[in-house]
């Protein structure tokens, strides 16, 4: 009996197990975002719509001593099923992504609801009219619910006839090299052909601000007599080993030596240099070739700031030739070996950075050649463009408007909590970028950390302009080069 007893004693209940699921919460608080607040009305360019989801998070007390609510945002992961719908300010549904093909309305505005609950200003905005108490935060005038995320519409630029620009690659290598490991796989140019044409000829890309000049670079098949290549667009340069030794010294001074060797008519060519990888070569010529390869020579009475705007220190490096001396100036733009401006009619690349399939290697160079601005974000100094006289790096605005911040979730309370933020001056996107992570990624080529591959209609309108006004970038003018 004392066994039944003490067995029933020490049995106990099983209790049901705790069923937490990440997915439990209780929703607090919607917001409604677009991918841009730009969008081209040209039924190409598509724009996203997003939500974010919050949670109460207990209260604060904000700078007038009034408790408030505090909200945490849902990550994404952990989201459950939701009804997630999207609408015009006039309640009608529209589905993501979104796009138009007139803009017969200049500002679009959106709002979500998840689950019926409607979107409402952000909580960056919520935060700035409500600062947290000892915040040096001025606050801001509480913004008027219904809230929605405003859009500009924009007229798209005119897309005009494809322009073919003739490509010859200098393949330079030392005779030594000719057959040996270092010779260049054909395909690697041809695919740098293929990443300029899928940036600059717009192919497959939806950005909502995207311009097209519509460029086609094309491999040349004839050489400058008239005789048909080998290879489409490949001319080999095979050096001796004492032009080795003074190319090695000083790459750009032997080209500009040199130029009825490594230089074809830029009126009939776009004149691209592809050395060989050697360690005695300086690093600092493919880093610094750049600073110079943004147009500065112009014919006499085209160029001012106002019509192809540059940053003022570059504006003194512009060089306007009458009738004559841009004549000769392109038959040797190499000039004098100490004074050679070859980087005005080409490009030059290191083998070595081909290799990797990296945007910034192969796009962004050619974008500078085009006319656009290269910038980096405020910690990535190695990255600055260099001016164009000296070795100090700067950091430059890229002169455009229209190049926003891609990520438009890190607003800051500083900034007044406006979604986005710093629209329209890249030195004010990247200083007041907050959050995780810390890393700027933009709607255009030209950032060095952007992943997109797409060009806003400013910088399209600056391409456009380039390639009816500046030398060495008007081959599409002549198809000699590329016509059977």
């Amino acid at each position: 009996m004392s066994v039944i007893i003490a067995l029933s004693f020490c049995s106990c209940k099983k209790e049901k197990p705790f069923d937490y699921k990440l997915n439990d919460y209780s929703l607090a608080k919607v917001t409604c975002q677009a991918s841009s607040p730009i969008l081209v009305a040209d039924r190409i360019s598509e724009l996203d719509l997003n939500v974010k989801l919050y949670i109460e998070n207990g209260t604060y007390t904000d700078i007038n001593s009034v408790e408030r609510t505090a909200y945490k945002e849902v990550p994404k992961e952990r989201w459950r099923d939701h009804d997630i719908k999207f609408f015009l300010a006039d309640g009608t549904p529209v589905v993501p992504p979104f796009k138009i093909a007139t803009a017969a309305v200049n500002k679009l505005q959106f709002y979500a609801t998840v689950d019926g609950m409607r979107s409402t200003k952000s909580v960056a905005a919520y935060l700035s009219e409500f600062p947290p108490f000892g915040s040096k935060v001025t606050p801001i005038a509480p913004q008027n619910e219904p809230s929605f995320f405003d859009v500009t519409v924009k007229e798209p630029l005119a897309v005009g006839t494809v322009k073919k620009i003739p490509v010859i690659f200098h393949v330079i290598n030392p005779k030594r090299y000719e057959d040996a490991y270092q010779r260049l796989d054909e395909a690697v140019l041809y695919d740098m052909i293929n990443q300029w044409n899928n940036v600059f000829g717009r192919k497959n890309d939806r950005s909502p601000n995207g311009g097209n000049p519509n460029i086609e670079f094309v491999p040349a098949i004839k050489d400058p007599a008239g005789r048909l290549l080998d290879k489409p667009g490949i001319h080999k340069v095979i050096l001796t080993d004492a032009q080795v030794t003074t190319f090695e010294a000083s790459p750009l001074s032997h080209i500009w030596s040199n130029t009825s060797t490594f230089y074809w008519d830029c009126d009939r060519y776009l004149n691209v240099w592809i050395s060989y990888n050697s360690s005695k070569l300086p690093t600092t010529v493919w880093q610094n070739y750049i600073k110079k390869s943004m147009p500065l020579v112009f014919p006499q009475g085209v160029w001012s700031n106002a019509v192809f705007p540059l940053p003022s220190d570059y504006q003194g490096a512009v060089k306007q030739l009458n009738a004559t001396e841009l004549n000769a100036w392109k038959l040797n733009p190499g000039g004098t070996a100490g004074t050679g401006e070859l980087e005005q009619v080409g490009l030059l690349f290191d083998s070595s950075l081909l290799t990797i399939k990296d945007r910034v290697n192969v796009v962004q160079p050619m974008g500078a050649f085009l006319g656009l601005i290269p910038n980096a974000p405020l910690l990535s100094t190695a990255n600055y463009l260099l001016p164009p006289t000296g070795s100090v790096r700067k950091w430059y605005d890229d002169l455009c408007a229209d190049t926003w911040q891609y990520n438009l979730w890190y607003a800051t309370v500083e900034n007044g909590g406006f979604e986005p933020v710093g629209s329209g001056s890249p030195t004010l996107k990247y200083g007041q970028i907050t959050g995780s992570p810390q890393v700027y990624t933009s709607s255009n080529i030209m950032e060095v950390s952007s992943n997109c591959t797409s060009i806003s209609l400013q910088q399209t309108a600056r391409i456009n302009w380039v390639l009816e006004n500046a030398p060495g970038r008007q081959a599409w003018k002549n198809p000699s080069a590329i016509t059977k």
